[in-house]
């Protein structure tokens, strides 16, 4: 008796699909992961443009506003921008497809190595000559060095290679959205 030769992919297919379920190379198998929320007003400080606002017309429904003007915001700039040690690392860093503008958030491809745990910003602010941390504003764009000025905001994937970055991995801040400001953890990633 002969098997049918979609069958037989068919087969192929599901083999390969739970290699990578449990593990086998999932870099090499090219895992696309969610590396969390995205924080467009860092984004739009970036570009000199002030803040993020929600904005109908925009193709990603995001602007930047500064002053009165807005500029449209490309969501997949802002996750490279964001994820920058992963990018410089040789790993691919895009946006989500979702159609609801809120929940966007960034991919990265590649293996996510875990939770290495959360961060010490208190410590990390003393060990670069501040007295401690705030957060004005409860969002992860929140975070400054005390006293408080915008010389002192807390780049968050600093936090994540002063605090985790030892060995291979690439460390990088991960949270589910902008208001997790209290729930941020440092991910190791590896190409």
């Amino acid at each position: 008796m002969r098997r049918h030769p979609t069958i037989r992919l068919v087969v192929v297919l599901l083999t390969l699909a739970a290699a990578t379920l449990i593990g086998a190379t999932p870099a090499r198998a090219g895992v696309i992961l969610s590396a969390g929320g995205v924080n467009l007003d860092a984004y739009c400080r970036s570009l000199g443009a002030g803040y993020a606002v929600r904005d109908s017309t925009s193709v990603s429904g995001w602007s930047c506003q500064y002053q009165g003007s807005r500029q449209p915001l490309s969501i997949g700039q802002a996750c490279q921008y964001q994820l920058a040690p992963l990018l410089a690392a040789g790993l691919t860093v895009g946006e989500d497809s979702g159609t609801d503008p809120a929940q966007r958030r960034c991919l990265v491809v590649g293996s996510r190595v875990g939770n290495l745990g959360g961060m010490d910003l208190a410590r990390y602010c003393r060990s670069q000559g501040w007295s401690g941390a705030v957060n004005s504003g409860h969002t992860v764009d929140g975070w400054f060095c005390t006293p408080q000025s915008e010389a002192s905001r807390i780049n968050l994937n600093a936090v994540c290679s002063w605090q985790y970055g030892v060995g291979v991995l690439t460390p990088a801040a991960f949270f589910l959205s902008a208001a997790d400001a209290y729930r941020i953890s440092c991910y190791g990633y590896a190409a």
